[in-house]
């Protein structure tokens, strides 16, 4: 007789309920090991990082987006946290390229893309902000010393340039000199605000996140 219901996933001879069982957990961490140890490579000796390859070189071109250096530093960040020997090299990268590229000094904010020294991609995007400040909420986890100033210059950015208190979510996109450009809005960016806040809230614990 066939059984319809249907079964767990994992090992059923241990006891509990599968996600917290030793064998999955295990599985879990060697994931991400191997995931750090991949993303090792993107390091450049110069400002910035590579993209890399399915093969894990260095792809041509040097753009260079806000997003990735930020995801960088936060992976980093937990990989610090969880243990993984180097990672601090990665979180001492991404943060001074942020500060030496990415921020505009014109006109404050991050840049979205870089090439190089040259610009690629002036624009201001809520999407980038949001994980400015995932960057320095994992970096003040990791205990990394920027993260304060850090998470300070990106809330003041969100807080001026993209909140829309009639709306209760974030604008999304913005020229380099705060313009408008368009009246898009949509759900990526204030998702990804939401993961930035809950991290933001368990480092710093300022109960406005």
């Amino acid at each position: 007789m066939i059984n319809d219901q249907p079964l767990p996933p994992g090992e059923h001879s241990e006891p509990g309920f599968w996600l917290e069982t030793s064998n999955h957990r295990k599985w879990l961490m060697d994931q991400a090991t191997q995931q750090l140890e991949f993303f090792s490579a993107s390091c450049r000796n110069g400002p910035g990082f590579f993209i890399l390859g399915h093969d894990g070189s260095p792809l041509l071109g040097e753009l260079q987006e806000l997003h990735t250096t930020t995801r960088l530093i936060h992976s980093y960040a937990l990989g610090h946290i969880a243990g993984f020997q180097g990672a601090e090299r990665i979180i001492d990268h991404g943060m001074a390229y942020l500060e030496s590229h990415h921020k505009d000094r014109d006109h404050s904010g991050y840049l979205w893309a870089l090439e190089g020294d040259r610009i690629k991609d002036d624009r201001k995007l809520a999407y980038g902000h949001v994980f400015v400040l995932l960057a320095s909420a994992s970096a003040k986890l990791a205990g990394h010393p920027d993260a304060d100033r850090l998470m300070a210059d990106a809330r003041e950015v969100l807080d001026q340039h993209f909140w829309d208190d009639d709306a209760g979510l974030f604008c999304d996109e913005r020229n380099r000199d705060w313009t408008p450009f368009s009246t898009y809005r949509g759900m990526n960016a204030n998702m990804h605000s939401v993961e930035a806040m809950l991290s933001a809230y368990e480092a710093f614990g300022d109960e406005k996140y």
